[in-house]
């Protein structure tokens, strides 16, 4: 009987977790929503800007540093859909003990010296389907805590990685890791350790033990999101005085890692001639999209109301190449408009946009028929290496 009441707790438990998690991950996916269109905005103009001022002048230089904030603040973003687990990055074929190599050789450059290294990696681990900017912030993120918990007195983190088989299923927290192969990395302090009281919030967004000035909390929860989306499993042994060992689990990949794993993105920006409608309800970005366009040679008819858009498009076909559009919108949604769009015109070409939405990521949006999917904010760059690749498409 004990053992049946503590294990319903233990599930009441995991359920709470996962209701608490899951209604920070919409907060958080509001709030990306909001905030990337704003960064949208913000870089936007000061490309637009920049193409318009000398490379020597000050003024240009200002406005490269505008231009890299908002890129940070984009990876701020990207690290609430993290947790929210929204964020649709796409993964690769990757190796993880190259990655894990070269996230140590960063950490070590940043981190005090009386703060040592000691790494087993297995060179027989199988490849993991990852984001490997996200593994790297996994691992800079877990090793920056260890070296903290170890900054007075200094110590020892040690990282090993190898492949394992689960056999039964392991839990911690909301989480549950079911049996099969997986690639397992271990990080290890020999800090102060963590209480058993604190463990259960660590995961929590803001959560944090450490003065105002040197944590915001968000470290383990971005983590937490971002094994979520690979699929794995973390969990937390501690005891308190003598240090933390954190275990994550990635499912190990049966695909072999070839060459043709590794992506190759090209930085020409390429230009066009066609006709293209842009819309967003954003006057704002409207304008921006418009003038982006424009600096690439193509012609551009902007509009902040999706049902105009509609008729001006009914009106007359084959006039538009290319068809861009927001998706969250007040009259239509992108994804309404696109359907409508494909009535008139069957395979007509489309772009969705979006800062986040529930409703469509990547593979949603190709699947109402919209030739490709960007994220917001974008540069001009992104705007068009995707524009170029769905007006050439064959689709």
């Amino acid at each position: 009987v004990d053992r049946d009441v503590t294990e319903r707790k233990q599930a009441e438990d995991r359920l709470n977790q996962a209701r608490k998690m899951d209604s920070i991950g919409t907060l958080a996916g509001g709030i990306a929503h909001e905030f990337n269109n704003i960064l949208g905005i913000v870089l936007g103009n000061a490309e637009l800007a920049m193409d318009d001022s000398p490379r020597w002048s000050l003024t240009h230089n200002f406005l490269s540093e505008i231009k890299n904030a908002s890129l940070r603040g984009k990876d701020v973003v990207k690290q609430l859909l993290s947790f929210s687990r929204k964020d649709t990055k796409k993964k690769n074929l990757i190796d993880m003990a190259a990655t894990i190599r070269e996230s140590i050789g960063f950490l070590k450059a940043s981190i005090p010296a009386n703060i040592r290294f000691k790494e087993s990696l297995s060179e027989n681990c199988p490849p993991v389907l990852a984001d490997q900017t996200q593994i790297h912030q996994v691992m800079i993120n877990l090793c920056t805590n260890a070296a903290h918990a170890m900054e007075n007195n200094g110590g020892t983190v040690k990282i090993s990685l190898e492949k394992e088989s689960v056999t039964e299923q392991l839990f911690f927290s909301d989480q549950i890791l079911k049996p099969g192969e997986y690639v397992r990395l271990e990080i290890s302090d020999t800090g102060h350790g963590i209480p058993d009281d604190v463990i259960k919030y660590i995961f929590d967004p803001f959560f944090t033990t450490k003065g105002i000035d040197k944590g915001t909390g968000m470290g383990l929860a971005v983590v937490y999101g971002i094994i979520k989306g690979h699929d794995g499993f973390i969990n937390i042994k501690s005891t308190p005085g003598k240090g933390t060992t954190l275990r994550c689990y990635f499912p190990a990949s049966d695909t072999a890692l070839t060459e043709t794993s590794l992506t190759d993105e090209t930085v020409s920006i390429p230009k066009g001639t066609e006709t293209l409608m842009f819309v967003d309800d954003d006057p704002s970005i409207a304008e921006i999209g418009l003038r982006l366009l424009q600096k690439l040679g193509y012609i551009v008819e902007k509009h902040t109301n999706p049902l105009t858009a509609l008729a001006l498009f009914k009106a007359d076909p084959e006039k538009f190449d290319l068809v861009i559009t927001d998706m969250t919108m007040p009259e239509m949604t992108g994804d309404h408009l696109i359907t409508q769009l494909q009535k008139i015109r069957p395979g007509v070409r489309t772009i969705i946009t979006t800062g986040f939405s529930k409703r469509v990521d990547e593979k949603t949006a190709i699947e109402i028929g919209a030739y490709d999917y960007i994220m917001k904010p974008f540069t001009l760059e992104v705007l068009a290496r995707t524009v170029r690749n769905v007006l050439d498409s064959n689709k």
